[in-house]
């Protein structure tokens, strides 16, 4: 992590409890996200919401899995969505847009302008954005909660959040 362009915002984000590194005393920045450890970063890292919708028992999480109640949560608050048949699928790496997606909902954000048009200036890569999630990109980058590095206009959105990118958006 010593030359880590997030090492900063990592470090403030360890310092406020909203990501831990691991027992063998690395953080490993590049290390991809799951579902279930970006449901853990959000019931940590940001305010608590009500609950929005009911709850859900999810038939790949076991009450006993780690994250069980921090998916409970993610999904109450609408920060994350679960998929057909009841699965949450707790170990599927985590997109850049979705975590992005999820935040924007989570947060309850919306956009004050045209979504397409904000993303077309915001990101050179603006055609890769799924349909589905170009208000929420749009929202959040109104917001400005979105970190792109080295390249500020690549969102590389369909590239997996890392721990060390995941971190820079909530340390500020």
């Amino acid at each position: 992590m010593q030359n880590h362009w997030a090492k900063a915002s990592i470090l403030a984000a360890t310092k406020r409890n909203i990501f831990k590194g691991y027992v063998d005393g690395t953080f490993r920045p590049n290390a991809p996200v799951t579902r279930a450890e970006f449901a853990a970063i959000i019931s940590v890292a940001l305010p608590k919401q009500l609950s929005s919708r009911p709850g859900i028992r999810f038939t790949d999480v076991p009450a006993n899995h780690w994250a069980a109640k921090a998916i409970a949560e993610a999904y109450q608050t609408k920060y994350l969505s679960g998929y057909p048949n009841s699965l949450f699928k707790p170990n599927e790496l985590i997109l850049r847009v979705q975590a992005i997606a999820a935040l924007a909902s989570g947060l309850n954000y919306g956009v004050t302008i045209d979504p397409i048009n904000t993303v077309k200036k915001y990101y050179s890569d603006f055609g890769q954005i799924p349909s589905y999630a170009t208000s929420a990109i749009a929202a959040a980058t109104e917001k400005r909660i979105i970190v792109n590095y080295p390249d500020i206009k690549s969102l590389q959105p369909n590239q997996n959040a890392t721990r060390g990118r995941s971190l820079s958006g909530f340390s500020q």
